[in-house]
C-alpha cells in the first residue's frame, strides 16, 4: 500500500471515529448527557476561565462549544479526505459541506430517539464548527502548496 493509500485509510478511520463520538454522544439520555456535560465544564471551567470571566462557563456554554468543537475537526478531517483524493476544487469544498450538515441533521436527529429535542441552533453551530475546520484546513493546503511553488 502506498503512502497516499495509507493516510486515506487513516483518515477515513479518523473520520468514523469522530462520528462514533458524535453520535453515542447524541444517543445519550437527557440525564446522563446532563452529568457528563458537568462534569467537562468542571474540567475546563479553569482553563476557559483565562479567556473568559469563570461565571460565564456554564454547562450550556460548553455545550455550544464542544459542538463547534467537535464539528471543525470533523471539517478537518474530510477536507484532508478531499485534499488526499487530490480534490482541490470547489465541488470538493461542497462535498466536505454537503457531508458535514448531513452528519450534523443525522446528529439532531438522533437526540429525538432520546426524547432530548433537536435544535436548529445546534445544526447551524455545527455547520459553522466544520465549516472553520474545512476552510483553515483548505487555506494551510493553499499556503503548503505556495510555499512548495516557491522552493521550486
Amino acid at each position: 500500500m502506498n503512502k497516499r493509500k495509507t493516510f486515506l485509510l487513516l483518515v477515513s478511520l479518523l473520520i468514523l471515529v469522530t462520528l462514533a463520538f458524535i453520535w453515542e454522544n447524541s444517543l445519550l439520555p437527557r440525564e446522563d448527557s446532563l452529568e457528563k456535560s458537568s462534569m467537562v465544564t468542571d474540567a475546563l471551567r479553569p482553563l476557559i476561565g483565562l479567556l473568559i470571566d469563570e461565571e460565564n462557563v456554564t454547562d450550556h456554554f460548553v455545550r455550544k462549544l464542544a459542538h463547534l468543537t467537535e464539528f471543525a475537526a470533523l471539517g478537518a478531517e474530510t477536507a484532508c479526505f478531499a485534499l488526499l483524493l487530490s480534490n482541490r476544487r470547489l465541488h470538493g469544498f461542497f462535498h466536505c459541506l454537503f457531508a458535514g450538515l448531513l452528519a450534523a441533521l443525522i446528529d439532531e436527529t438522533l437526540q429525538l430517539l432520546t426524547d432530548r429535542g433537536s435544535q436548529v441552533q445546534d445544526v447551524l453551530l455545527d455547520f459553522a464548527g466544520l465549516l472553520l475546520g474545512v476552510l483553515l484546513t483548505y487555506l494551510i493546503a493553499r499556503l503548503r502548496d505556495r510555499g512548495k511553488a516557491a522552493r521550486l
